[in-house]
């Protein structure tokens, strides 16, 4: 945990800089623009398919199409192989808010600083 500004372990600690994407963390939560933009901040997963298709038709469409991002409100805002070719990553497209989370020590789940 100290590349997340910690200096040292069990010691507390105060940052005034941004908290930075690390992968090993996971430490970024995905909103729905549409949504955020109306002050409602509705969290979007990555998911295989939509709620809407069945199991069989949504792993087919996995297969086809790529992964989803759906938001409960909007539906499915990302589809990761829409095209052939040139597909733009979400935050590109401006489809997601991305926030970056601190993570804290001794903790599983990441939490907003």
């Amino acid at each position: 945990m100290l590349s997340m500004n910690h200096t040292h372990d069990g010691i507390p600690h105060k940052c005034n800089s941004k908290c930075k994407y690390q992968h090993q963390y996971s430490n970024q939560i995905f909103y729905c623009t549409s949504c955020f933009e109306r002050g409602e901040e509705i969290e979007v997963q990555s998911k295989p398919y939509g709620s809407a298709d069945s199991t069989w038709v949504g792993l087919a469409k996995y297969a086809w199409a790529g992964f989803v991002l759906e938001c409960r409100l909007c539906g499915i805002i990302y589809r990761s192989r829409q095209y052939w070719y040139g597909n733009k990553e979400p935050t590109e497209l401006t489809v997601v808010h991305k926030e970056i989370l601190h993570v804290w020590e001794d903790v599983s789940k990441v939490f907003q600083y």
